[in-house]
């Protein structure tokens, strides 16, 4: 049973008969060799709700792959976090903004535009394959980013400050990596010690 867990087999095949049961197709066995082909090619999860977007790691996976490919077709270099969030939107239903706020929060740090804004002023335009990157690392981990961005956000926040006399770079040297990194760790370690057992 945990291998067909792990592979996420028993949402696709409780969905698939769920939803063969409600269509009532001709052919029921062609009908699931198509679901079955949907799932290997990342398009079952368009125009899906929320709830079986993010059901397995493969569907969070195929809809950041979706949503790149949709970026990808637009001419601009740059997209701002809501203009993103509406093509989510037309991709799947009820797909939560926090998600995509927080994958355009962690772009702006790490491309070091760090200003505080307030939240009535929109956000600046972000590189489309930036934005994807962590739009798909945040959409993937989206229950360990809960926990950890803040402490992520932190361990930015403390090297802007100890490197405060220097001009924000776009790139870091493997050194500045090392310290946020051991600095992020540490937060998070002491964050996750703080969480209740069981």
């Amino acid at each position: 049973m945990h291998y067909l867990q792990q592979h996420g087999i028993h949402v696709y095949l409780t969905d698939a008969i769920a939803r063969m049961n409600e269509e009532r197709p001709a052919n029921a066995t062609q009908y699931l060799h198509d679901y079955l082909d949907a799932v290997a090619s990342g398009s079952n999860v368009l125009h899906r709700d929320f709830s079986y977007i993010q059901a397995t790691p493969r569907n969070r996976l195929a809809f950041a792959a979706q949503l790149g490919k949709l970026l990808a077709s637009s001419p601009e270099e740059a997209v701002k976090a809501a203009d993103c969030f509406h093509l989510v939107e037309l991709l799947g239903n009820g797909f939560p903004f926090e998600v995509v706020k927080r994958a355009a929060e962690v772009t702006e740090y790490v491309m070091g535009l760090r200003e505080p804004r307030p939240a009535s002023e929109p956000g600046v335009p972000l590189p489309k394959t930036s934005l994807v990157l962590f739009f798909r690392i945040c959409f993937y981990y989206m229950e360990f980013m809960a926990v950890s961005e803040p402490c992520l956000v932190a361990a930015f926040e403390e090297h802007y400050k100890t490197e405060a006399d220097r001009p924000v770079a776009s790139h870091y040297s493997l050194n500045e990596l090392q310290s946020i990194k051991h600095r992020y760790l540490a937060l998070l370690n002491s964050d996750i010690a703080k969480l209740p057992v069981g």
